[in-house]
């Protein structure tokens, strides 16, 4: 059913509470971050995908309106970080960074990144 009413339509759904899954309400939520999910990140790279590249921008700007950072989940190479940094997104992670660490390691990510030469 969705496929079909997705593919005649064109339309994207928000699904959950009502109230949880409605843009007017982004502004009222005690959030700070608005995190893209990996899968999104598929279409980033694809320099055919012109769609994706857009809705980014959209997603950046909107969430900088409600005073929100950004976070994308799954960067894994750089043609998506580019596209990131030209959509003013704030922060990535991703195995471009680094691969998943046990947290004992983390303090040392926060001190001194490896991916960021001295």
């Amino acid at each position: 059913m969705y496929d079909k009413f997705h593919d005649e339509c064109g339309v994207f759904g928000l699904y959950g509470h009502q109230e949880a899954a409605n843009l007017a309400y982004l502004g009222q939520l005690p959030i700070h971050t608005l995190k893209l999910a990996g899968p999104f990140m598929a279409g980033i790279s694809d320099p055919a995908d012109m769609r994706t590249p857009q809705l980014l921008r959209v997603l950046v700007e909107l969430a900088h309106v409600y005073g929100l950072t950004v976070t994308a989940e799954s960067v894994e190479n750089t043609a998506q970080l580019r596209r990131l940094q030209e959509a003013g997104c704030d922060d990535g992670q991703g195995w471009l960074f680094a691969p998943a660490q046990p947290p004992d390691v983390i303090p040392s990510f926060v001190h001194a990144p490896p991916w960021i030469s001295a």
